[in-house]
């Protein structure tokens, strides 16, 4: 399906150079016409298809999201209805269901109807979606009361996986049976350039995850703020890995990337 004629321009919106990152304190999202450019997207169909996407723009009678490179328009039909769900840096996750207004081939952009947001996410602190790899180990109750005095790091031996990450907490899968309400110690950002953050936490909760070869489980964190410095190096983490998911998702759509190079003024040929 494709219907070209009813999808006006789409890249005004984006030519105004808004930052990436966003508001540093951005107001709550009621409404699809409050989403902005550049805000990734994970669409699912109703065949339980998935795909990620980019918004362009908000426009009175649609908003307009770019489709994955190689994405085929005529998948969608006019009036086939979408689940929608987005996070916001330093804000929260969101969800909208929607249908489909018109696909665009020539853009590779796909029009969907505005509606009603549903924030799902109340707390301190925001959590991220991120997939680092992190290590972690058990501690003892002293080593957890008296972490900040320490004379050296605990060893953390065990690899795990974030799901996702706040200043708070995070949720991980890892090999390794954890104990509710037993402490233990996970090294976040060991890429970052000034080396990882190890912080203690509270296990929450865990599941053990079926349909794998070998034991796994996921489990939930609350991180204990030691002094003010780990909490301002967690800060600057969480930050530093959101922005690294945001611009990942930005450039799995070829659209965008496209109209970056579109945009990128020609550098003038030396004599």
């Amino acid at each position: 399906m494709s219907n070209a004629e009813a999808i006006p321009a789409i890249w005004d919106e984006s030519r105004s150079g808004k930052s990436v990152q966003g508001s540093l304190t951005p107001d709550l999202v009621t409404h699809t016409r409050q989403v902005k450019a550049h805000q990734p997207l994970r669409v699912e169909l109703t065949d339980g298809t998935t795909m990620n996407c980019v918004a362009l723009r908000a426009a009175e009678d649609a908003l307009y999201l770019s489709l994955p490179t190689g994405q085929q328009p005529a998948r969608f039909k006019t009036g086939e209805s979408l689940h929608v769900a987005f996070w916001r840096p330093r804000d929260a996750r969101y969800q909208f269901d929607s249908r489909v207004i018109a696909a665009d081939g020539r853009h590779a952009s796909l029009a969907v109807a505005h509606a009603p947001t549903r924030r799902l996410q109340e707390r301190k602190h925001p959590r991220i979606l991120c997939r680092e790899a992190i290590q972690l180990g058990r501690l003892t109750r002293e080593q957890f009361s008296n972490f900040g005095r320490l004379p050296q790091p605990p060893r953390l031996t065990i690899k795990g996986r974030l799901h996702d990450l706040s200043v708070g907490g995070a949720c991980f899968t890892t090999a390794m049976a954890l104990t509710k309400n037993g402490w233990v110690a996970l090294s976040i950002g060991a890429r970052e350039s000034q080396g990882p953050v190890v912080v203690p936490a509270v296990v929450l909760r865990q599941t053990r995850l079926g349909g794998t070869s070998k034991s796994l489980w996921r489990a939930a964190v609350q991180f204990k703020m030691t002094s003010q410095q780990l909490e301002s190096r967690m800060k600057s983490l969480v930050a530093e890995i959101d922005a690294r998911h945001v611009i990942r998702m930005m450039l799995r759509s070829g659209n965008w990337l496209q109209q970056r190079r579109d945009l990128t003024p020609a550098q003038p040929v030396k004599a």
